[in-house]
């Protein structure tokens, strides 16, 4: 019995009936059940048998006319030698390669461990790690399920093992999940804010946003809807129709909030507080405090 990572070197001899030596002898070689290769190939009065694969079988040498052969060879596994990235336990599924995910998917990955002849070990416990801008992966496990929450990014996922070779995935392209929220916000694009409370005065105007976002608040786009003002503060620029954004022009002294409404989501802001704007003009009236006419 040998493993994997042993190897054996086979002669040749000629003998006469009696068992006397007569020398070396040319012959061919083969191995049955396929448990390993043969160096030289061809006709050779030695040959070194490389086992790679684990199973029972046997050497034979032949030539004119006589034969011989090993007892049973039994071949075990080698050592642990290197770590691949797969999708399947057991040494299933496929080496993970490129591959594109959202922020709404995951990928189980397992450890699968080789000897240096390719033969699966098991799923090993190891170092998980992850590269580039991806969500950080910190474990140790004989697998891993990530679960991106990050959009857009982009990486591979690493595993380590003392003593053995590593393996990382292909690159990892993370993008937005599915629409799954909407904020009303102060600027167009990522980089805005979601409206609470906010002060105007009488004569100011103020343009409001629509963001969408997916289920890990990752910004998707500014998202078309129906605007409405909640209270008699002011007007807005787009009456009934869809947009992305509308211009409200305050007016009236008191408290609303502006409302965004789509075919599945809405959004409001918090309350929007109008106050006097600045002096613009005089009216002669009989009455103090803006009273009689």
């Amino acid at each position: 019995t040998i493993t994997t990572d042993e190897t054996m070197d086979l002669f040749a001899i000629a003998r006469d009936q009696y068992s006397n030596y007569i020398g070396n002898f040319s012959a061919n070689w083969n191995v049955t059940n396929e448990i390993g290769t043969l160096d030289p190939k061809g006709s050779s009065p030695s040959v070194t048998f490389y086992a790679d694969k684990p199973g029972a079988g046997s050497i034979k040498a032949s030539g004119e006319g006589l034969i011989s052969s090993t007892g049973v060879i039994t071949i075990t596994n080698g050592e642990l030698a290197k770590l691949i990235i797969r999708d399947g336990t057991n040494g299933g599924g496929v080496e993970v390669a490129d591959i594109s995910l959202t922020t709404d998917d995951n990928i189980l990955l397992y450890a699968a461990g080789y000897d240096a002849d390719d033969n699966y070990l098991g799923d090993i416990s190891a170092t998980w790690s992850s590269t580039g801008n991806l969500d950080q992966v910190n474990a140790e496990a004989s697998s891993y399920t990530f679960e991106p929450t990050t959009a857009p990014s982009s990486g591979t996922i690493v595993v380590e093992k003392s003593g053995v070779a590593s393996d990382a995935t292909g690159a990892i392209s993370v993008n937005v999940g599915a629409l799954s929220a909407i904020s009303i916000v102060d600027a167009e694009g990522n980089s805005s804010t979601a409206i609470d409370t906010l002060g105007l005065t009488a004569d100011a105007d103020y343009t409001f946003f629509l963001a969408g976002y997916d289920q890990d608040q990752n910004f998707i786009r500014n998202i078309n809807a129906q605007w409405s003002i909640q209270g008699n503060i002011g007007s807005l620029s787009t009456g009934d129709s869809y947009a992305s954004s509308t211009k409200f022009t305050a007016s009236t002294v008191g408290s609303g909030a502006i409302k965004a409404d789509t075919a599945s989501f809405s959004d409001i802001t918090g309350a929007i507080t109008i106050t006097n704007g600045e002096l613009a003009k005089l009216i002669i009236r009989d009455g103090t405090n803006g009273g009689g006419v």
